[in-house]
């Protein structure tokens, strides 16, 4: 149901939620239109229905993870909901063990960065977006540092006020900090010396 006729926090709502989290199974199921249909969601303007489009993935994924990952292909290249959708459901250690789908995590992450790097900071979606990845950058690295750290330090260097914002919000994760401290510590030294030749 439309916001129109399920407005925010009323019991319809509630409704519009399970039937979202339902398109999940439906998509596990083959049915043709659910994938679809959890994309359209995913642009909601109601936050517990794009939290419902989040929970159906990791469904999907946790029944198929490599269907998760054809979808997330496609979703890369949408609009910043759809990639907030994509990313904030793959970004999981349970989806990351096979380096094959670790890799391709950061290859998506890369994508959504220049798509913050190169879009105007003033749209709903767009905050959105920016505030997510900080989140999947540090959870998809305490996953697989391997191939995470030099994909991630390959960002610090960028003069970007949106991107360094991300990068400052990741290094700012409790678990990453306690897992990878010197390394932290490096990444947040480099930030503030690009920082300082941009302030020359």
């Amino acid at each position: 149901m439309s916001e129109k006729d399920a407005p925010q926090n009323s019991p319809k709502e509630f409704l519009t939620f399970c039937g979202v989290l339902g398109l999940g199974r439906l998509v596990i199921e083959g049915k043709e239109n659910a994938v679809e249909l959890l994309r359209r969601a995913a642009s909601d303007e109601r936050w517990r229905i794009r939290e419902a489009v989040k929970k159906a993935l990791q469904i999907i994924g946790k029944h198929d993870v490599g269907q998760l990952f054809i979808i997330g292909k496609d979703w890369i290249n949408g609009n910043m909901y759809e990639q907030r959708a994509i990313l904030t459901s793959i970004c999981r250690e349970e989806f990351l063990r096979d380096p094959s789908y670790a890799r391709e995590t950061f290859h998506l992450l890369e994508k959504a960065m220049n798509s913050i790097a190169g879009a105007k900071a003033s749209t709903r979606e767009y905050k959105l977006l920016k505030k997510a990845l900080g989140y999947c950058w540090s959870s998809a690295i305490l996953a697989c540092p391997e191939q995470g750290k030099p994909m991630f330090e390959h960002w610090l260097l960028s003069n970007d006020p949106n991107i360094r914002w991300i990068l400052k919000k990741a290094l700012k994760d409790k678990q990453l900090i306690k897992k990878e401290s010197h390394w932290v510590a490096r990444c947040r030294h480099k930030i503030i010396n690009v920082q300082d030749e941009l302030l020359k």
